[in-house]
């Protein structure tokens, strides 16, 4: 198959050698040769690249000198490659028998296709979210009063009642844990902004597609099991002000001043009223260690949305070299 339509898969891994390997064997297993794989480790402390060496011999391994993080990393793999198209994958992924297949060929046949992304389910099959909007004033207004929870629950009712018949949507951008983009798409914008270190890279991206005249799918009818959090796992710390700075890095590029305020402000507000819920009504609906899970994690996002822009930046460089 590989030999034919010139598709590589680049997965990123990071100190997660188990779910690389689960995930090579699952790319292995829809016809994908061990040759058309390209895993770019980002300085792993574990023994991911001498275990993959040994155990897939035919794989190509990127051996970074240290975390380059993700959006470079891809750059990186894309580099190596010599095909026409790309997966981009997180090694928390498992690709299902002919889901590769089905993926691409359904590519194929979109009109204008950017970046294109398969419908991601969790361990149990059910609905997990694949895609989002742009940050705007009305998805700053859908977060702030969580009317995107019932916009997603209405994708995730109509997904469980017909999964294998579902049209392909557009979408303002996919999640980046899969995405399927031509090597045109790629050279065009010049890759992967380096500047997003981990998360909201493919949103650039997305957008950047956007903007040239390309369209950003979703396949529904195409599944993978997506183990969300393992990859973010590796990180080792936590991953609220590293995606707080990355949004905020988006606004600074993408939106107007006036824009990018309102929609700090509506996340400033959304966290606030999830910390609010937190010491009050979830008292008498949740145990005590989710309800200080979710105040903790609240404050947090309004702390990092609250400070100052070029401080946060700074610790971030300082933490990640982001």
């Amino acid at each position: 198959m590989s030999n034919q339509i010139h598709l590589d898969v680049i997965i990123i891994n990071y100190n997660t050698r188990q779910l690389t390997c689960d995930c090579i064997d699952s790319i292995c297993s829809n016809g994908i040769s061990e040759s058309n794989i390209i895993v770019v480790d980002n300085a792993s402390t574990d023994d991911s690249v001498d275990y993959l060496s040994k155990n897939y011999p035919q794989v190509i391994i990127v051996r970074n000198d240290k975390n380059y993080g993700y959006a470079k990393a891809i750059n990186i793999g894309v580099s190596v490659s010599k095909a026409d198209y790309y997966i981009i994958s997180n090694s928390d992924i498992i690709y299902p028998d002919k889901s590769i297949q089905m993926l691409f060929s359904g590519y194929l046949k979109l009109d204008k296709a950017g970046v294109v992304a398969p419908q991601f389910i969790n361990a149990d099959g059910s609905y997990q979210e694949a895609f989002s909007y742009f940050p705007s004033y009305k998805f700053g207004f859908w977060e702030m009063t969580y009317l995107i929870k019932f916009i997603h629950k209405g994708y995730a009712k109509e997904f469980e009642k017909n999964r294998a018949k579902l049209p392909p949507i557009v979408v303002d951008f996919t999640v980046g844990a899969v995405m399927l983009f031509s090597k045109k798409l790629y050279q065009e914008l010049d890759g992967f902004c380096e500047e997003y270190f981990f998360y909201t890279e493919e949103t650039d991206f997305c957008k950047r597609a956007s903007q040239a005249g390309y369209v950003n799918y979703i396949l529904r009818n195409v599944t993978v099991k997506h183990l969300v959090g393992k990859t973010r796992d590796s990180i080792g710390v936590s991953y609220i002000p590293l995606l707080v700075y990355t949004k905020r890095l988006f606004l600074k590029k993408h939106l107007s001043l006036l824009e990018a305020t309102f929609y700090r402000v509506s996340q400033i507000l959304k966290f606030f009223m999830l910390y609010v819920y937190s010491i009050s009504l979830a008292m008498f609906l949740q145990s005590k260690s989710i309800r200080e899970h979710t105040r903790d994690k609240a404050k947090e996002f309004i702390v990092n949305w609250m400070e100052n822009y070029e401080d946060l930046k700074l610790k971030m460089k300082q933490q990640y070299g982001a």
